[in-house]
């Protein structure tokens, strides 16, 4: 008999969130009743053998999820949740993100056991140009340029080795998938979703507000 494969969620929440402006760090910021945090929670548990948290140390939150002491940077933070979890396969993803929806994850979850290495992302829309002194530069191509987001999903041995390569040479990446890529794996491109802003000013949370009223009376009529 074929042993399933196990899926964790791992979720870096021992970020400051200084741009935020609340004084706190940002996963526990509450949007519409509930924090941050709490919605990336609910919104993977379903989908998911185990969601596991990095925290800031000496801060604790009420949860299911298994929660670690979170290192000084997010890169810190997720190889440790890396080192916390047995699961073959892991999908990280910012709490800052909280509108993430179940196709985004099915669909996520569907191609990193074909590709080992996958992020959500979205086609651009907008004009892209190129800066030149705070002036219009150039024309980017947007039919090759692509916003990335989060979940991103890996074969876990395969992020963690990035990482370990990655601490002995002092490398700092801004993302997973960008750490990945660099040590040679092809990072596939998973429809992600407009709603999966980050939010990270106080203009983004703003937007939030009005939108997470939309959100949970959806999750409430599904329900």
């Amino acid at each position: 008999m074929t042993t399933p494969l196990k899926f964790a969620a791992l979720i870096p929440a021992a970020g400051s969130g200084s741009r935020l402006g609340f004084g706190i760090p940002k996963a526990f910021v509450e949007l519409h009743g509930k924090t941050l945090l709490q919605r990336a929670i609910e919104n993977l548990s379903p989908l998911v053998d185990e969601v596991v948290i990095a925290l800031p140390e000496g801060q604790d939150f009420d949860t299911s999820a298994r929660k670690i002491v979170g290192g000084s940077t997010r890169q810190d933070s997720v190889f440790r949740l890396l080192q916390a979890t047995e699961a073959d396969f892991v999908l990280i993803h910012d709490a800052a993100r909280p509108f993430l929806g179940q196709k985004v994850i099915e669909r996520i979850k569907s191609r990193v056991v074909q590709s080992g290495a996958v992020t959500a992302a979205l086609p651009a829309t907008d004009t892209l140009v190129h800066t030149s002194g705070g002036f219009w530069g150039y024309l980017v191509d947007r039919s090759k340029t692509w916003a990335v987001q989060t979940p991103q999903a890996f074969r876990k041995n395969l992020i963690l080795d990035a990482h370990l390569k990655a601490l002995q040479e002092g490398f700092d990446a801004t993302d997973d998938a960008g750490l990945a890529n660099k040590y040679g794996a092809n990072v596939e491109l998973v429809l992600g979703d407009a709603k999966l802003f980050k939010v990270t000013t106080p203009a983004d949370f703003e937007l939030a507000e009005a939108f997470a009223q939309l959100w949970d009376r959806k999750k409430e009529d599904q329900a």
